[in-house]
């Protein structure tokens, strides 16, 4: 794989996890009654893992002489503030099912860079898990 295309992959992936709904929500303020905050708390502990791995994400891509680049939130995502967090945690579902499936297609693009394809295949597992732990507090809400 040329190194064009390692770093638009790469920064696909900055994209997808940087510009996640879970990642807008740290800026929309939803509404939390009091006994959910357990579902802001997974929102919290989803963006921190998030940002870990678009740090390292980053990191190769500056390894690599190039710029990252991280894109902008979807339009459609601003319909989410002031909005009951627990909408929000069943919203985030098919969201998150989506940067999986998204993830999923980068990681299988770098079949011939074994780096980005690692950290590719690290977000994809992280995601899935994240999507786990929304399902299980969409379900309870």
């Amino acid at each position: 794989m040329s190194t064009t295309n390692t770093i638009d992959a790469l920064n696909q992936l900055l994209v997808i996890l940087g510009r996640s709904f879970p990642q807008y929500l740290r800026f929309a303020r939803p509404y939390i009654p009091s006994g959910h905050e357990r579902v802001a708390e997974t929102f919290q502990e989803i963006t921190s893992a998030q940002n870990e791995l678009i740090d390292r994400v980053t990191q190769e891509i500056y390894h690599s002489g190039e710029l990252p680049e991280l894109g902008k939130f979807p339009a459609d995502f601003t319909h989410s503030h002031d909005v009951h967090i627990d909408y929000l945690a069943r919203k985030s579902v098919s969201l998150i099912e989506q940067d999986v499936a998204r993830l999923t297609d980068c990681a299988n693009s770098l079949h011939l860079a074994p780096a980005a394809k690692t950290l590719a295949e690290e977000a994809v597992g992280m995601t899935q898990g994240h999507l786990e732990s929304l399902k299980e507090l969409a379900d309870g809400v």
